[in-house]
Order: structure tokens, then sequence, then C-alpha cells
């Protein structure tokens, strides 16, 4: 059964470490899909997490689907960083 994870509020590069794991951890069990639009903050440590957990997704078979809010923090970190998830 698929699982989704809710990101919320302000994530910084602090956080990384602790997304990573959790992040692969939930892709060792099952597809994912991750929603953003609660953000308020995202820095570019936290968006280099999810594209790994992509390749990560990809290498395992699994699945990871991005939900990526228009006008949101994390659709405006993206396209700083000229990414498209």
């Amino acid at each position: 059964m698929a699982m989704t994870k809710t990101l919320s509020g302000a994530l910084r590069h602090a956080d990384t470490p602790a997304l990573a794991a959790e992040l692969s951890a939930a892709l060792a069990e099952d597809d994912l899909t991750l929603e953003t639009a609660d953000l308020t903050q995202v820095s570019c440590g936290i968006v280099q997490v999810i594209a790994s957990a992509q390749v990560t997704a990809r290498v395992l078979d699994r699945n990871l689907q991005v939900q990526v809010a228009a006008d949101s923090p994390f659709a405006a970190a993206l396209d700083r960083l000229g990414l498209q998830l």
C-alpha cells in the first residue's frame, strides 16, 4: 500500500539528515507520495534530499510522486534552482 507524507512548516538544512532517513525508510517499504503544499519555507538542501529520493525510488523500482502546489515556497525553490520534479 502506497504511503503519503505531508511536509509542512519550515524545513531547513538542519532537517536534511532526518528527512533523508525517513524518505529512504519509506521507499524501502513501498511507493511514496510527498505533499508539499503546507511548506512555508524550504532550503536548497531539502530540495536536494527529495531529488535524491527520486533516484533512490528508481533504483528500488518504487514510485515517488512529489505534489507541488503552484505559487508555493517549494515551487519557488524548484524555480530558483532550475529544477522540475
